[in-house]
């Protein structure tokens, strides 16, 4: 089993699998499909990727680089490369994960700092917000289990306790902007780091400098900054 022997590795914590698990219906046979697909061509198809594959490369990126990269060439590139992940990362309409529309907004303090000639210099300000544990339906789906923007929504997922926000704060310039929030039932090291490193690679991608992080002193933080 693909899952238990990323877990043997010590390359997914239990809540990554367990989120993995909750996705990962179809996956196998899904890439063996692409490596076949791409043997035949003889280079790797440009078809559009399944949800569920979608969802799964989201997914184990989010809580291990390592175990998606060791997947990805172990099945002989069926999954996406991660430049692509990156569009796929923002949600919108107030959803978990990094908020496109305060992406949009970077751009033009960007623009702006540009015809004033000078950088964007911010500081990452992170935290976790106890949340109750409860779940909604809100009409089109159930809403309080552990969501981190890919889209995965199963009844087995363990119900959020927090919500880890992301926030950035102008150091030249007067303004705050959140940029993204995720529902989750804690977070290793790891997967502290995982996430602060895509996050700080989307803002270096429309040159926003972050040039600190502020958070508590956890010792999950601490594990973090280690990674």
């Amino acid at each position: 089993d693909l899952i238990m022997k990323l877990k043997r590795n010590n390359f997914i914590s239990d809540n990554g699998a367990d989120m993995l698990n909750a996705c990962c219906n179809g996956i196998p046979l899904a890439l063996f499909k692409r490596m076949s697909k791409n043997k035949r061509l003889g280079h790797l198809s440009r078809d559009t990727f399944s949800p569920e594959l979608r969802k799964f490369a989201l997914t184990l990126h989010f809580y291990s680089p390592k175990a998606y990269k060791y997947v990805r060439d172990t099945f002989q590139l069926g999954l996406p490369h991660t430049s692509a992940l990156k569009s796929w990362y923002r949600s919108i309409n107030g959803e978990p994960g990094l908020t496109e529309e305060s992406f949009h907004i970077l751009k033009l303090h960007v623009e702006q700092a540009r015809s004033e000639n000078k950088p964007v210099y911010c500081n990452l300000v992170m935290d976790e917000m106890a949340i109750r544990k409860q779940i909604e339906w809100d009409g089109r789906r159930f809403r309080g289990y552990v969501d981190i923007g890919t889209e995965v929504d199963e009844d087995n997922l363990p119900v959020a306790t927090e919500a880890l926000v992301l926030m950035l704060v102008s150091l030249n310039s007067s303004w705050k902007l959140p940029i993204g929030y995720y529902l989750i039932v804690g977070m290793t090291g790891k997967e502290r780091a995982s996430m602060v490193c895509n996050c700080l690679m989307q803002l270096h991608e429309v040159d926003v400098t972050v040039t600190s992080i502020t958070c508590d002193g956890a010792a999950s933080n601490q594990a973090m900054f280690n990674e």
